[in-house]
């Protein structure tokens, strides 16, 4: 997905989640940084140069879709030539490629290694309405912006809160809202059972730029952990402290205390 600000990469199978940066991008060089030009293993390969270069079996194959391309990159680790490299063929292009390992450190990762450690990034910005659930109570906050100009004449553009048509005061708000940003899986549930019991804590927000909705649960799992969902769905567990804590800032955002910035 992309912003005006950032670009943001998402998981959509076997789960829908944020996406590690960095680790997308190891994905996707291969095609980015483009393959090693210095040396190619084999040009219109055979049957038996396939073998011998383990590809007939390969140890992983990747599959692309980059917009309206696709491709199918075939990698073995058999370095039967070079130290460093991976032999490799894309689609079916009749060449064997020399592919350094550095820039297919991806083939180790696993799921969880892709997912992002944030599981919400969602900026204010562009919130519409942000509801909150808690202790059987609904409340709905609307968010816009507004542009802002200092005494030497620069304009900055400010967050605005308001319930009921009142406003709010604007930085306890965003320390609030920064502590969502700091909730991360503590673990993961390999076969997430069926949801039971109602939710401690819901967020509900809707957005200003054609985003779909997002609803965020916290359902108590034991004296440990809650259970983290989006859109009614997920496999993450959060410390008991944290979401503790992230309750207890939402608290004092609605009594009109000051909201400090998370540590």
């Amino acid at each position: 997905s992309t912003s005006e600000v950032l670009l943001r990469y998402r998981i959509t199978s076997p789960i829908n989640r944020y996406a590690n940066d960095d680790r997308i991008a190891m994905l996707l060089a291969p095609f980015t940084s483009g393959l090693d030009s210095s040396g190619v293993y084999k040009l219109r390969y055979s049957e038996a140069d396939l073998q011998e270069y383990g590809l007939d079996q390969p140890s992983q194959v990747v599959y692309y879709k980059i917009k309206d391309q696709e491709f199918t990159l075939r990698v073995s680790r058999l370095s039967v030539k070079d130290n460093g490299y991976y032999a490799c063929t894309i689609n079916d292009a009749p060449v064997i490629y020399k592919l350094s390992q550095d820039v297919c450190a991806f083939l180790d990762y696993s799921l969880d290694d892709f997912r992002s450690e944030n599981l919400f990034i969602s900026q204010p910005q562009y919130v519409d309405t942000f509801s909150i659930t808690l202790d059987g109570q609904t409340t709905v906050y609307h968010i816009s912006t507004e542009e802002q100009t200092d005494e030497d004449g620069n304009e900055t553009t400010v967050i605005v809160v308001t319930l009921d048509g009142e406003r709010l005061d604007t930085a306890s708000f965003q320390n609030m809202y920064a502590g969502i940003a700091l909730v991360r899986a503590a673990d993961y549930l390999e076969d997430p059972p069926a949801v039971t019991g109602e939710p401690y804590l819901t967020l509900h927000l809707t957005f200003n730029n054609g985003w779909d909705d997002q609803t965020l649960q916290f359902i108590k799992y034991n004296d440990r952990y809650y259970r983290y969902l989006e859109n009614g769905a997920g496999d993450e567990l959060i410390n008991y402290m944290v979401v503790e804590q992230l309750v207890e800032s939402i608290r004092d955002f609605q009594a009109g205390e000051t909201v400090l910035s998370p540590a």
